[in-house]
């Protein structure tokens, strides 16, 4: 019975790493893309140092 509760918490954990993981993988893509287009765009060079600390 010990082992199925750790089994079943072990699904649990890794559920919720997958739910946090998936939304902060995807700002990490857009915060580079945006970070990549401060280069080109000087209206978005004041955002840079923000979107190095978000990224």
């Amino acid at each position: 019975m010990q082992t199925e509760r750790i089994v079943a918490l072990d699904v649990q954990a890794a559920g919720a790493a997958y739910e946090v993981g998936m939304p902060l993988a995807t700002i990490a893509v857009i915060a580079g893309e945006l970070q990549h287009d401060t280069r080109r765009n000087p209206a978005l060079a004041s955002y840079g140092a923000d979107l190095v600390i978000i990224e």
